[in-house]
């Protein structure tokens, strides 16, 4: 979040109800600005994405008011009741708050003139001397947020970013620093601090690379480089924690490393959040001020790799997905091992742009049928066939044609059920043909055909445990969003998922898909059913729930680990449905992983409500290879 002008969180007082001026920020800002202002605690919560049980919290602690705010201290605000997240938004907002006031006092100081270093300590005269060398926060122990600077505090230290570097570093020369306030709030004690010479050590030559500033920065000694967020400089030396550089406007001196960092790398994206935990990530991402599809880059708290936070793609969903960002020896980056990329950077770009394939008639369904080419049949389903075509001579599509004897009334159900779709990881509906038979039902083209062929085929083995999970993973997302819209698929298993270049797979055949309308589906007698695929409850109650295709996850799981293996093998239907429901399930494979069947078997579970979500399952499978995963139920 940027700097923010004090305007934006002030508002004027109805008439008749002006508060009389007193010494706090409201009065301070009334002074500044010529007007009768008050603090609008709720558009400055909003500015920050407090969520509302924040905004209640503060509201029961009496927090709403900015000389309240201004006086917390770390300790207090760890004892307010706030949890993790809730934390780190609320101290970083009242450390912008404290920038502001501070920015206000010095901004009238100058206006007003400064008769004595006493009356004003950020300017036009030298601070005040203290006595030892620690960085402080201005406010700590300060009884009056607008007073002079407190006396020095032991092992104040502010978080690592706005920390100035340690002095150790500094070699040769000497230059004295005077102890005015750096970006806001923090400052260096008055004593001899050294710095080395610069030159650029690595090639001899000015222009070593470009960075940009991360943060505000005023400088304090004439050596140094003031800028402004997102200023870029030509970095001439970087050993050391001082760095020199020269500014795009001609400028030269030297700025504190941890201010800045090389241009267009990851550390200097806005995106870029650090070492931050899951729910910390998923805090900020679910604020107010955040919208569908905002997103995140985070350091795993275990230290083992980056991890992408994206928000949904629905504005009234608060649901947050977790990608492992994958890295080989740092010369690539992926999600997906189907799309591998140089640096984090490009794969962010690719995801912000990349859109599925996008046609000039999607929201016209209908089409003419001799605009498709008809090629090779690829294979046959329940309701007809499906057969390679091509559509007005350049798109490749698969067109799935109906049985003479179906009943036309269950095949147009599946093109409705496909035309209320939109998610990556579903096959894509294109148009329909309704008007004349046979019917059909146009679809993107999944090249590599289904997912139970293409992993028997895999005999070089080049499939291996990232790639199994990667695509159970895309499974599991493509049923999380039939999950959260209510839809039961009803026949889920590799012979129904296809697969596309580079692995990536999408959940098709919508043939027994079914909308929920009471989260039950009780089906006709004498619907076919794949028996050991099928939920335990669908034998014994008569009817599908979600539930029912988490069950059927779990067999899917174990196609995919074990290649394209029966389950059940060597046992008919009826013994299958026997033994189930004496409490029997499939035996782990030796390809299975011990930690993988345990979640296999919660999809077993006899009892409904204790099998996980789909939501849950995606979540499991893309941290996989994370230490830093977690799951619920």
């Amino acid at each position: 979040m940027g700097n923010v002008e004090p305007s934006q969180f002030l508002r004027r007082p109805a008439p008749g109800q002006e508060k009389k001026k007193t010494e706090n920020y409201s009065a301070y800002l009334h002074e500044t600005l010529g007007e009768p202002y008050e603090f609008d605690f709720t558009a400055w919560a909003q500015h920050y994405g407090f969520t509302k049980a924040t905004r209640k919290t503060l509201k029961k602690q009496d927090l709403t008011k900015p000389e309240k705010l201004l006086l917390l201290k770390l300790e207090d605000i760890a004892s307010i009741g706030l949890t993790v997240g809730e934390k780190v938004l609320f101290e970083e907002a009242v450390r912008r708050m404290k920038e502001e006031a501070t920015k206000l006092r010095t901004s009238k100081a100058q206006k007003q003139g400064c008769k004595s270093d006493e009356d004003n300590p950020y300017s036009c005269g030298t601070l005040q001397e203290p006595e030892d060398d620690d960085i402080y926060d201005d406010y700590e122990d300060n009884p009056d947020p607008f007073g002079n600077l407190p006396q020095p505090k032991e092992d104040c230290l502010l978080p690592r970013h706005l920390q100035l570097p340690s002095v150790s570093d500094h070699p040769t020369t000497v230059r004295q620093t005077s102890g005015a306030a750096l970006s806001g709030y923090t400052r260096l004690t008055s004593q001899y601090v050294q710095v080395r010479e610069y030159k650029n050590l690595e090639t001899g030559h000015k222009g070593l690379a470009m960075i940009r500033a991360l943060y505000d920065c005023e400088s304090v000694e004439k050596d140094e480089l003031s800028f402004k967020k997102d200023d870029l400089m030509e970095l001439l030396n970087d050993k050391g924690d001082w760095w020199k550089a020269r500014h795009v406007d001609g400028r030269e001196g030297y700025v504190p490393y941890n201010f800045v960092a090389l241009d267009n790398t990851m550390k200097s994206m806005d995106w870029f959040f650090g070492t931050i935990s899951r729910p910390e990530s998923e805090q900020a991402l679910k604020a107010d001020t955040a919208g569908a599809g905002s997103f995140l880059v985070r350091e795993s708290l275990r230290g083992n790799g980056l991890v992408l936070s994206v928000r949904g793609p629905d504005e009234d969903s608060e649901q947050v997905f977790h990608y492992k960002i994958h890295s080989d020896e740092g010369k690539r980056c992926y999600i997906s091992s189907s799309n591998v990329f140089s640096t984090v950077e490009d794969l962010i770009n690719y995801h912000k742009v990349q859109q599925d394939l996008s046609k000039e008639t999607e929201d016209e369904w209908e089409i003419d049928p001799s605009t498709i080419i008809f090629d090779e049949t690829l294979g046959a389903g329940q309701f007809g066939e499906v057969c390679k075509g091509k559509w007005k001579e350049k798109t490749v599509v698969a067109v799935k044609k109906m049985k003479e004897t179906m009943d036309p009334t269950e095949f147009q159900a599946e093109a409705a059920i496909m035309k209320k779709f939109k998610d990556r990881n579903l096959v894509k509906l294109y148009a329909v043909c309704t008007k004349q038979k046979p019917y059909l039902i146009v679809m993107e083209h999944m090249p590599y055909g289904s997912l139970l062929d293409y992993l028997r085929k895999d005999d070089e083995d080049t499939l291996g445990a990232t790639d199994l999970i990667d695509m159970a993973a895309q499974v599991a997302s493509g049923m999380a969003y039939l999950e959260k819209n209510h839809f039961i698929h009803r026949d889920l298993a590799a012979r129904n998922i296809l697969v596309a270049e580079r692995n990536i797979v999408k959940v098709s055949d919508f043939g027994f898909a079914r909308l929920l309308e009471d989260s039950v589906y009780n089906p006709k007698q004498g619907t076919k059913v794949p028996f050991k695929w099928t939920a335990l409850e669908v034998f014994t109650l008569n009817r599908f729930t979600i539930k029912s295709d988490v069950w059927s996850f779990g067999i899917l799981l174990h196609e995919i680990m074990t290649k394209g293996e029966i389950p059940y093998c060597g046992m008919s239907n009826q013994t299958v449905v026997d033994k189930i429901k004496r409490g029997y399930r499939l035996p782990r494979d030796e390809s299975v992983p011990e930690r993988l069947y345990k979640q296999m078997l919660r999809c077993w579970d006899e009892s409904e409500t204790k099998r996980p979500s789909f939501e849950s399952l995606q979540s499991f499978l893309v941290d996989y290879f994370d230490d830093d995963y977690t799951y619920t139920t």
